[in-house]
């Protein structure tokens, strides 16, 4: 069945006596099935692609392009064969099967696609070949698949040709059929079986709906009925009217998606949840008759999207509330996601359901017109993607576009009203064509803003997939932020972003070429460029944050090496498969693993493309954020690392209890540093970035290889037997939303269980776990006996420091105080090399008391 998306549904009314209500029944049970496979079968196909093309904008509208092409297409040209035939039962059924057995065949086809089509492409394609890729190769692969799902309804609607009943409930099964899938495939079935066996389930629904429709229809011959009308209006220039109907559905669709996005997770579930509203609308709006015109419909239509928009432009009003509400149900923050997507979409989509519903009708007095009603409308939402998503928004921006959507439904209206030689609703229509023109004039930007007291916005971009925003608050701090909730960095650059290039920097005895996924504000591949042997390169996805940093270049704690850094525009994931180029460093940033499309960053597969990058020798460090997700998110991410890099090893790179952030460390084919290899190397680059170490607290070996938390098999132990994050099992993907939506511990306890589970080593332990004892016993490092030690005592210094922090002391009492003291003293006679227990008992005094081992940061 074709998935209804957009307000593409409709009814009508056949009569005969050679269907059963049995047989009734069970084809909207097929129906039904049908579009729960159709959307499942899409949501797989386009997360499987994304890893392939990328999650460029072009790449992203260049597959939702395709769908809806291949499907516009089956039903222009297969449609309107099967409407022809005298077997339309057998047709239906073929076509399910066809669905099913290439979208299986697909599953696999399309990762075989992955390290052809990326290298092909090359890091940087032109927009022209990118967008041509995008578009082109989805459509070739899925064409088989999309041309069926585009000629199934017409199978359908001409198998049951002649049954007495209305069959717009039919439609409203489909499209209900089609939210039950998306919601299933991506609460359920993905997250539970993965890509490959969900694919495996999608195909059994297909081959299921198949037989029955073969027991339905076998040996009944369908006829030509009459199709009767509620509505005596003509129908000339219907076709038209469907295109662009089909053409703003989808472009307000895309734009309500776009404006949320700024007020929600922006997880899977966040997009999941905004389109099964819309479906949700569309099988409510499908069976209902209300208008008796076109041209009523339509601007009913366009009076629902303007309410949408009032919606939309007090959306941050309507989130404070649904958060306020939603705080107290399952989910969290997910329910405020439906709430706000309820005001914002269901509306529109009841009425883009009922004036389709109108729409075909008309179209169906014409003959066998069905295939041709569902290739215009399907064609206009085809186009709709690119032109409201990759032009109208970035160029005029979300207001006037959606201005323009209201302007262009009251315009169509006129049209429609005129063609019928009416003049009753050019007052109306016009007056809302008038008013949605003139609104851009006096409405501001369609931009939800979350600023705090003393806060005001210097810079706003809107792009293709996110707007980017450059605050400053009242201390005249800069802050970069994607979609109004995530942070990319600050002009106030903490010690930590100098730590996340500097450590894995001083692990590599002489790097001469760098990566850094991620640009964000450039501070951390900034630090690294200070180095004027080593050559940084940086990729960063969205080229508004690569336009908001040169805000930062002025800023006087920034290093001004950003010209010594080669930014580049592409997606992470892609441009390292598509990448020939050897790196002696790799450094991957902190991508907030709940963000739809960065659970492919923490894949087996993607760690498997970055050993391919690394030259012998070569560090790869892979960085965490643990105040963005639980344990058990956590784990997959390491098995997935460890299976490509053995010997990698867990380093915490700051004391945060708040916002707690791990790494993992790995060489290719050679062990850790040794102290005294750290030594020389800090020596080395001491004069030129003095400053950056001093202040990150990395002045020698002991803070460097005191980062360390476990490797080896205490490592694994702790992993036990969890299965590794993969593309096909992308739990990752699926799991840390819920993180977000509603936590199960603090940052504070993830860094306290980590820490207890892992225990405490011996010496021995860790000089295994950094490769300087062999098998056999032998250490690399025996001339280093004393260094070693001093490393050692240095990490168990931290995990007591740590733990002491985790316990709250009481600091108000002059005893409580005492205490600590005690403590810290104790451990500075572990460790005198442990700064931060020696600067937290400097400041530990009644009028520095937030110095406290809970609080620093170094």
């Amino acid at each position: 069945m074709v998935p209804a998306v957009g307000g593409r549904l409709f009814s009508f009314r056949v009569f005969s006596s050679t269907v059963t209500r049995y047989s009734f029944s069970a084809c909207v049970l097929i129906a039904a099935a049908s579009g729960a496979a159709a959307l499942a079968w899409q949501g797989l196909w386009t997360v499987q692609l994304s890893v392939t093309l990328g999650h460029e904008w072009i790449a992203a509208l260049g597959v939702m392009a395709g769908l809806f092409a291949g499907m516009a297409l089956g039903a222009v040209w297969l449609g309107a064969c099967v409407e022809r035939s005298a077997y339309a039962g057998y047709w239906f059924a073929g076509l399910e099967i066809l669905i099913g057995g290439w979208g299986l065949l697909l599953s696999w086809l399309i990762p075989a696609c992955l390290p052809i089509v990326a290298p092909q492409l090359g890091e940087t394609p032109h927009p022209l070949v990118h967008a041509a890729s995008s578009f082109g190769l989805p459509l070739l692969l899925m064409l088989p698949s999309t041309v069926a799902m585009g000629a199934t309804w017409p199978a359908l609607s001409r198998a049951m040709h002649g049954h007495h009943g209305e069959m717009g409930w039919l439609y409203a099964a489909n499209t209900a059929g089609a939210m039950l899938g998306l919601l299933g495939s991506v609460f359920w079935l993905i997250p539970s079986v993965g890509l490959q066996r969900g694919a495996l389930v999608g195909a059994a629904i297909n081959v299921t709906c198949g037989i029955v429709a073969l027991g339905i229809f076998r040996g009944r011959t369908p006829y030509a009925a009459p199709v009767s009308s509620a509505s005596p209006v003509s129908t000339e220039g219907v076709l038209p009217l469907l295109f662009i109907s089909g053409f703003l559905g989808i472009g307000y669709e895309v734009l309500c998606i776009r404006v949320l996005s700024q007020v929600g997770e922006n997880t899977v579930y966040s997009f999941a949840v905004m389109i099964a509203v819309f479906l949700c609308g569309t099988t409510v709006g499908a069976t209902l008759r209300v208008w008796q015109t076109p041209s009523r419909a339509i601007l009913t239509n366009g009076i629902a999207v303007a309410l949408g928009g009032v919606a939309l432009w007090n959306i941050s009003g309507l989130a404070a509330w649904g958060s306020r509400v939603g705080a107290q149900w399952v989910g969290g923050a997910l329910s405020t996601e439906v709430i706000v997507a309820l005001g914002a979409l269901a509306l529109p989509a009841v009425a883009m359901g009922m004036t389709f519903t109108l729409l075909c009708r008309c179209a169906l007095r014409r003959g066998d017109a069905l295939s041709l009603a569902l290739a215009s409308n399907m064609s206009g939402a085809a186009i709709a993607p690119a032109l409201i998503g990759a032009v109208a928004i970035p160029m005029v921006g979300p207001g006037p576009t959606l201005c323009m959507l209201v302007a262009a439904y009251g315009s169509l209206a006129l049209i429609a009203d005129r063609e019928l030689r009416r003049n009753a609703l050019a007052l109306p229509a016009g007056a809302l064509t008038i008013v949605a023109s003139s609104a851009t004039l006096f409405l501001g930007p369609l931009q939800p803003m979350e600023l705090e007291p003393g806060e005001q916005l210097v810079r706003a971009i809107d792009g293709p997939m996110a707007t980017v925003t450059v605050i400053e608050d009242q201390n005249a701090i800069l802050r970069l932020r994607i979609n109004n909730r995530v942070q990319e960095g600050s002009s106030a650059a903490s010690p930590v972003e100098a730590r996340l290039a500097l450590i894995p920097l001083l692990l590599h005895p002489q790097p001469r070429r760098a990566l850094f996924l991620g640009w964000g504000t450039g501070y951390t591949a900034r630090i690294a460029a200070l180095d004027d042997r080593l050559h940084v390169q940086a990729v960063e996805l969205l080229p508004e944050v690569i336009v908001a940093s040169t805000l930062f270049d002025a800023v006087p704690r920034f290093p001004a090496t950003r010209a010594a850094v080669q930014v580049t525009q592409a997606d992470a994931r892609r441009f390292v498969l598509a990448s020939r180029q050897q790196f002696d460093l790799i450094v991957a940033d902190l991508f907030h693993p709940a963000r739809s499309g960065a659970g492919s960053l923490y894949t087996l597969e993607h760690y498997r493309a970055l050993r391919d990058r690394l030259t012998s020798g070569g560090v790869v460090c892979q960085w965490l954020a643990l105040h963005q997700m639980e344990l058990d998110t956590l784990r997959p991410v390491i098995a997935a690392f460890r299976e490509v890099f053995p010997n990698a090893v867990m380093i915490l790179a700051s004391n945060s209890l708040e916002t707690p952030v791990i790494g993992l460390v790995a060489r290719v084919n050679e062990p850790m540093e040794g102290p005294a290899e750290v030594s020389e190397r800090l020596a080395r680059i001491a004069h030129r970035l003095r400053p950056e170490l001093q202040r990150a607290g990395l002045l020698d070996a002991e803070a460097v290889l005191g980062s360390t938390l476990a490797g080896g098999h205490r490592l694994q132990s702790w992993l036990g037997d969890v299965p590794a994050n993969s593309d096909d099992q992308p739990v990752v993907a699926y799991t840390a939303p819920w993180d977000t939506y509603r936590p199960q511990s603090t940052p504070a306890q993830r860094l306290g269980w980590l820490l207890t589970q892992l225990g405490e080593p011996d010496r021995r332990q860790i000089e295994a776990e950094l490769g300087w004892r062999s098998a056999d016993s032998i250490s690399r490092v025996a001339p280093e006996a004393n260094a070693v030690t001093t490393v050692y005592n240095y990490i168990r210094a931290r995990n007591r420091y740590l733990l002491l922090g985790l316990t709250r002391p009481d600091l108000q009492s002059e005893q409580g105080r005492a205490d600590v003291a005690r403590s810290l003293q104790s451990l500075l006679s572990l460790s005198p090399q442990f700064r931060p227990a020696a600067d937290a008992l400097r400041f530990l005094s009644p009028t520095a008391m937030s110095a406290g081992p809970s609080s620093t940061n170094r």
